[in-house]
């Protein structure tokens, strides 16, 4: 057990590299194949596309994942990391949303919060690590088989992929079998993860900006303002203030629409973390600012993509 400890603290901590930055915070939760062997994905028709949506908040309910995921993030909490637990979020969540129903202002007016802003408060971790794995029979053995996905989560994209097979047992649950399983991984997940956060804390952290113009906005990215037209005068910003200037337009802009790919630093100079809205706003607040004088408003697609919609000059 101790062994097993001391290996997933260096999967998540490692020395130099966040020594002098503050950890990130985990969330280990049931991954796309577990969630669809065992009957927690569904089909649904979005704009005629179809679309797999998976249901981790019932697959947590499953007491075998449950258990497993529990295993894991009590190792984690013991040794000071801090961890996200989806299930937990997901209850105080819909506590204090049940609670906001008798809360109104002072003329009777209630807070108006969408449903879609309400899930995207549910889940929230600087690093979310999958868990995949089924159980087959060897003769009157269970043996496990598993893949560990290790994703950034305000990009979606993947630290590391690994997988493996654990050894046969008689009596061992499922937690056990799987905790049994890794650890002959862990050095492999280690080495990608150290190289990931050692590219993150060299280069920033890669997020997506989107602007738009609103429809009854009464200038464009193409308009003249004092200091050059309005798009220019975005992109000098963005690279301006990209971590180490690193910041490039996607292709297919036009006078109503720009992308950006921007890295940004992890922490601002108070420790506290970035993402992608935060630099959103700070772009907001410099167009409203002399001599532009432009309206804007921010609107968050996750932690890794903010949209900026510019809608017309403010009012003397």
């Amino acid at each position: 057990m101790k062994g097993f400890i001391t290996i997933v603290l260096c999967v998540f901590s490692t020395v130099g590299i966040w020594a002098q930055a503050t950890l990130p915070t985990i969330m280990v939760r049931p991954g796309n194949q577990w969630c669809a062997d065992n009957g927690f994905m569904r089909i649904e028709d979005v704009q005629g596309q179809q679309k797999k949506v998976y249901d981790r908040s019932s697959a947590m309910n499953d007491s075998k994942m449950l258990q497993s995921i529990a295993t894991i993030e009590a190792l984690l909490n013991d040794e000071g990391l801090e961890t996200n637990n989806l299930q937990g979020q997901e209850e105080m969540l819909d506590e204090l949303v049940g609670e906001e129903e008798f809360i109104d202002d002072e003329d009777g007016n209630m807070a108006d919060i969408s449903a879609l802003e309400s899930r995207r408060e549910r889940a929230t971790a600087d690093i979310i690590l999958d868990v995949n794995y089924s159980i087959e029979k060897v003769g009157p053995k269970k043996q496990l088989s598993y893949t560990l996905v290790g994703k950034d989560f305000y990009t979606g994209r993947t630290i590391c992929n690994v997988t493996g097979l654990g050894e046969p047992s008689m009596s061992a649950s499922e937690a056990t079998l799987l905790r049994e399983a890794v650890v002959g991984k862990m050095p492999e997940l280690k080495s990608r993860m150290e190289e990931y956060f050692a590219r993150i804390l060299e280069n920033g952290r890669n997020i997506q900006i989107g602007i738009r113009v609103s429809t009854g906005s009464d200038i464009h990215l193409m308009s003249s303002v004092e200091g050059g037209d309005v798009g220019r005068i975005i992109n000098k910003w963005i690279l301006t203030n990209a971590y180490k200037h690193k910041a490039r337009p996607s292709t297919g802009s036009s006078r109503r629409s720009a992308n950006y790919n921007v890295n940004i630093s992890l922490y601002d100079t108070d420790g506290l973390p970035i993402v992608a809205r935060h630099f959103a706003e700070q772009l907001s607040d410099f167009l409203a600012s002399e001599p532009y004088r432009i309206k804007t408003m921010v609107a968050e697609q996750g932690l890794g993509r903010a949209l900026l919609y510019i809608q017309g000059k403010l009012e003397d």
